[in-house]
């Protein structure tokens, strides 16, 4: 609050017993400690106010109204304005693959023979850029 070490402390309290004295010390402590009070409770009292009138003029509904409008959703909003009753994301689901299936069940892609890839490079030299690599 108002950052007060030790140090200045301790020079404060020097400086009050050398101007007030050590024997109205204790009612000069006493009076400041009635002052702080009565500030704070001020202080309390413009707080309560502001958040009184702040409660009256709306601001608690401006303030949930932010929210609701930082929490919207705009995917959600538009599959419901687009598929609202999901046929259409139930006719495009796709299940993902299972790779815990047995070995069996899954695809095998199968090289193709030599010669019939020996065959399809022969057909390829008909293009000139394949002629021109050869030569």
């Amino acid at each position: 609050m108002l950052d007060i070490g030790w140090s200045e402390m301790l020079l404060i309290i020097v400086v009050m017993i050398i101007v007030i004295g050590p024997k109205d010390l204790p009612r000069a402590l006493y009076t400041l400690g009635q002052w702080v009070g009565k500030v704070r409770m001020v202080a309390r009292q413009f707080q309560d106010s502001i958040e009184q009138m702040a409660h009256q003029s709306g601001i608690d509904d401006v303030r949930k109204e932010i929210e609701d409008v930082s929490n919207f959703d705009v995917e959600r909003e538009m599959e419901k304005a687009v598929d609202p009753k999901g046929e259409l994301g139930e006719a495009f689901k796709i299940e993902p693959p299972d790779f815990n299936a047995p070995a069996d069940d899954k695809p095998r892609i199968e090289s193709a023979p030599a010669e019939k890839k020996d065959a399809d490079r022969k057909g390829d030299a008909d293009h000139p850029a394949e002629t021109e690599k050869k030569a």
